[in-house]
């Protein structure tokens, strides 16, 4: 390790039973400090450190190399790229290949963060600051949920951001951390935050994700806001060999209520159905501040 008035760094070098690690940062010594990274891990054995009874002989393999300039999320520039990732466990392993990750300013002036990678893409564009968001994100929400998320206190809101998440083929991921979900197709979740405008809008579209035994095809959510309520519609096809059923969703959000409206159909001559369930749902606090639901269920054949 060394220390001056300009930078600071540390070196390591270790070729351990649990595994080889070798590691050098550097940091500067200012106001905007950045750091400067090259850490290469071979064959890091996890159980060593803690223990996971359903996995045998899980290791980690990876090396991270980039720097990062600045403090806080909002303000950072950085440019960091992982290699050579590989978890393996048992006689399986996940391999997603060199991911990336970029962020900073683009020349209309915009923050923006990046990450690139065979099993997810996540794309942040605009004005965002992470520290303030949650209190903000609940501000908007009380004007439709005042029972569940309260007004806070905040100086000025400053996120009005857009965002792209795609999450491609899964199986490899999910054999290894042994999830009953896999994407087989990629799974697309987008939308623009505005907690300065109070407009919200997201949408959500999977193709095909295999939940154990049963198919979930052709999935689309969407949500919308206006100066009174939030619409979430959502349809998608629910298939458990050799049946197939429709649903369509349709709610609203306002005034601590949620009303909604779900459809299960089949047109099929060896089992035809529709199904509507009307549902309604209010939310208030009682007098020592805990929640209070109340459910109501109206079935239609």
């Amino acid at each position: 390790a060394y220390y001056n008035s300009a930078k600071m760094g540390v070196w390591l070098n270790a070729d351990l039973p649990q595994g080889k690690l070798e590691a050098k940062v550097d940091m500067t010594q200012s106001d905007n400090p950045r750091i400067d990274a090259d850490v290469n891990v071979q064959n890091l054995q996890i159980n060593k450190f803690y223990e996971f009874p359903e996995w045998k002989n899980p290791e980690l393999s990876l090396h991270l190399k980039g720097n990062v300039t600045g403090l806080e999320l909002k303000d950072i520039k950085a440019d960091m790229v992982v290699e050579n990732f590989k978890f393996s466990r048992d006689s399986v392993s996940f391999q997603p290949g060199t991911i990336n990750f970029q962020a900073g300013f683009s020349d209309s002036f915009q923050n923006y963060i990046h990450l690139q990678s065979s099993l997810l893409n996540a794309s942040i564009e605009g004005e965002y600051n992470f520290m303030t968001f949650s209190d903000e994100f609940s501000n908007t929400m009380n004007s439709y949920l005042p029972g569940i998320f309260p007004q806070t206190r905040i100086r000025q809101n400053q996120n009005n951001f857009s965002f792209v998440v795609s999450v491609h083929n899964t199986e490899e991921f999910s054999q290894v951390f042994n999830l009953p979900v896999n994407i087989t197709d990629p799974l697309v979740v987008k939308g623009n935050i505005n907690t300065i405008d109070n407009d919200l809008k997201v949408s959500a579209q999977a193709p095909n994700i295999a939940y154990g035994e049963y198919l979930i095809k052709n999935t689309l959510i969407n949500i919308s806001n206006t100066d009174s309520l939030i619409n979430l519609t959502g349809d998608t096809k629910f298939i458990m060999d050799p049946y197939d059923i429709s649903l369509d969703l349709q709610s609203v959000i306002k005034s601590d209520s949620i009303q909604a409206v779900l459809n299960a159909k089949r047109d099929s001559t060896d089992l035809n159905m529709n199904i509507n369930l009307d549902a309604t749902a209010h939310f208030d606090m009682d007098n020592a501040g805990g929640l209070i639901s109340y459910l109501k269920f109206k079935p239609t054949f």
